[in-house]
């Protein structure tokens, strides 16, 4: 069914009229009324969700060196890339697949194998141990994977089907073999976000040994909820953004050196001095210090351009925030329990030595710190421990996410121990490295065991570069009373990350968020106090204010805020139960924003909420398509099924099958807290904006 067809059946009860509605692929909406959108099954390689159409070759599939012939550069590029060390050779990778074979048993790491090892999955080998003689167990991710992948689907683990017929080889001066080849190598999804979503979402669950379903990287989902998918009423961010894709900053031009007729080093594929990197350059810098300098250089460019810090006093402690300004998943994103990016702030005398006289996190290079603000997430196992090992299979609840949304800002404050009255100057530093360190000790392990058996394995005992992400520095004075104050004005780019992070306190310390919010308005333009303006109603909203978030929200002007003042309006309208309201601004919403499950979300549960079933099935659907797994979304399609099909026949039983395997279960809460009795950090971490206490150096 087309959006046009949706939107009619959706403004059924809307009290507005509707905004334009484009069109969506049909594949978005299912045509019939009542059939429920189910997650894909896995197929033949469960638990993995790859299939295969054909016969596989695996001969055929593990030749890069035919490739290299016609494009020497981006072979080797893609030979310095994290694709082509996804597999055994890995340390990190084999620490962790090695634990759930241990633990579980081969069949379940095969839920790794399809977007880990797709010629070791396809060929069996999975299904066995892996020896120093099994072969392919350091090929990775090889060229025809990606260049075979007919189709996708949005459900992640390796949610691609792999088209196995014969690649025609282009003859040298032959336009229709070269024609042939081109065309069997650039199937659809190819350079598409869908293609990199089909394995950079995942999910765990009892197939893995997990006592519930556990969502897990999800790159598309944050992406889709961005302005880089062209998500306008996402949190504001620069008007001139452009909508960019995965490959938009993963696989950048990169110049090499070209032969005789200008093309990138006698690459086929070279757009004259430059080639579509395949490098595939994110945070993975352990790899990329292995690699080698240009490896290296291009991850350390990616991190460097992704995120903005600042720091600011709000009287009493003080604040350091961090904004993901440059990258369009979480940051940092990927394996985020894996991850170890910090902030450590030091605090020196103003003047003269300029003496230390307070610190927090500056440990962290060399042990777990208890005065670092972590960007990461935590999840913790059975008993209420912190898994730090990525041994997925003990996953069983979220602890807490400190990882930041895209053109979101998260904080932590400061607590100074005590000191003199007088100047200072305040510095943070985030900074980044690839493992956190138990990580690293796990992969050492493995090493040390490959080589001893005498696998072929990267080195994951040596040192992991630290990159500096980003700093700031401010001039502090403490005043006899205690007082703390910064010397320096904020520009408005800092104006607007303070904002951002302070929308994430408890609502019972609000207030004081927007008392500091007004305080900072006159200093900026016109265009960025309406921004400030929008930050504030969503203030309200959160207040439960809702009369004067929805009129905040219509007094916006600026044509680009427009879709994120309506989202303002449509939660408000919410918060408070006020369906009919929020109703028609979620279907406005929806023609505008056709690919964003979140708005579909809340479509659905403002229509199941007014008994209009019909509408909450279809707008559930609809975002399914985008997040086949998403709790809320099948949820309301399964309600919208049972009140639908009261006899319970027909496609209510499976809808409510799909929903309830992905709730959370009642004893996360008791986990979180069984953290909080066994590790203090915990109860701290939990907190939206925690408190840190620095300490003298």
């Amino acid at each position: 069914m087309a959006l046009r067809a949706l939107i009619g059946l959706l403004s059924a009860c809307a009290l507005e009229p509707q905004a334009p509605a484009g069109e969506v692929p049909a594949e978005h909406v299912q045509a019939e009324p009542v059939q429920a959108r189910l997650p894909q099954e896995p197929g033949a390689f469960a638990p993995s969700q790859v299939r295969v159409d054909g016969t596989f070759d695996v001969e055929v599939f593990s030749d890069t060196a035919t490739c290299a012939e016609c494009h020497p550069a981006v072979e080797a590029q893609w030979r310095d890339s994290p694709h082509a060390r996804a597999s055994f050779d890995n340390p990190w990778y084999r620490s962790a697949v090695e634990s759930i074979r241990a633990e579980q048993g081969f069949a379940a790491s095969r839920h790794c194998g399809g977007c880990h090892d797709p010629l070791l999955l396809l060929t069996g080998a999975m299904m066995a141990p892996v020896t120093p003689s099994t072969p392919h167990a350091a090929d990775g991710v090889t060229c025809l994977i990606c260049h075979s992948i007919r189709s996708v689907t949005a459900d992640g683990n390796g949610s691609y089907t792999l088209d196995t017929s014969p690649v025609p080889y282009p003859i040298i001066g032959d336009p229709v073999s070269t024609a042939a080849h081109t065309a069997r190598l650039t199937p659809a999804p190819l350079g598409t976000p869908a293609l990199c979503g089909s394995c950079h979402r995942g999910f765990l669950g009892p197939h893995t040994g997990n006592g519930s379903f556990l969502s897990g990287i999800d790159e598309p989902g944050a992406w889709r909820a961005s302005a880089w998918a062209g998500n306008t009423a996402a949190l504001p961010s620069p008007a001139d953004l452009p909508v960019r894709g995965c490959q938009s900053c993963h696989m950048p031009p990169e110049a090499a050196a070209g032969d005789e007729a200008g093309d990138a080093a006698g690459d086929a594929a070279g757009e004259g001095a430059t080639v579509r990197s395949h490098r595939f350059p994110g945070g993975h810098s352990a790899l990329a210090e292995i690699a080698g300098p240009e490896q290296a250089g291009a991850v350390r460019r990616q991190q460097e351009q992704a995120a903005q810090i600042d720091l600011w006093t709000d009287g009493r402690e003080l604040w350091a925030g961090v904004l993901n300004r440059g990258a369009g998943h979480r940051l940092p994103g990927g394996v985020r329990d894996m991850k170890d990016l910090w902030v450590e702030v030091e605090i020196r005398e103003a003047g003269g030595a300029g003496r230390i006289v307070a610190v927090a996190g500056t440990d962290q290079e060399r042990q777990e710190s208890e005065t670092a603000f972590l960007l990461r997430t935590s999840l913790v196992d059975a008993e209420g421990r912190i898994e730090a090992e990525h041994r997925v299979q003990r996953f069983a609840a979220l602890a807490w996410d400190h990882t930041v949304a895209p053109h979101d800002a998260v904080a932590a404050r400061y607590t100074l121990p005590p000191l003199p009255p007088g100047s200072y100057r305040a510095t943070a530093r985030l900074r980044a490295r690839r493992h956190r360190l138990d990580a690293r000790a796990a992969a050492c392990r493995a090493t040390a065991a490959a080589r001893a058996a005498g696998h072929p394995t990267l080195d994951g005992c040596r040192e992991e570069p630290v990159t500096g992400m980003a700093s700031a520095s401010v001039g502090l004075r403490l005043e006899a009373g205690g007082r703390l104050e910064a010397e320096e004005r904020p520009t408005a780019d800092q104006v607007l990350l303070r904002s951002r992070a302070l929308l994430h306190l408890p609502t019972e310390e609000l207030e004081q968020a927007e008392a500091d919010i007004r305080a900072w308005r006159p200093l900026l333009s016109a265009t960025d106090a309406e921004v400030l303006d929008l930050l504030l109603a969503r203030v309200r909203v959160r207040q439960g204010r809702w009369q004067e978030a929805v009129a905040m929200a219509r007094e916006i002007a600026a044509p680009g805020l427009q879709a994120a003042a309506l989202r303002v309006e449509a939660e408000a309208q919410a918060g408070v139960w006020g369906w009919i309201g929020a109703l028609a601004a979620w279907q406005r919403l929806a023609a505008m924003q056709p690919g964003d499950p979140g708005t579909w979300r809340e479509l659905a549960r403002a229509a199941g909420s007014l008994d209009q079933q019909r509408v909450a099935l279809e707008a559930a659907r609809a975002g399914l398509a985008f997040a086949p797994r998403d709790a809320a979304l099948l949820r309301s399609q399964s309600l919208a099924l049972r009140a639908l099909q009261p006899d319970g026949t027909g496609a209510r039983a499976a809808a409510e099958a799909a929903w309830l395997a992905v709730i959370s279960p009642e004893t996360e809460d008791l986990l979180r807290l069984a953290c909080d009795r066994q590790q203090p950090a915990c109860a701290r971490d939990r907190q939206p904006v925690p408190r840190i206490r620095m300490v003298a150096p």
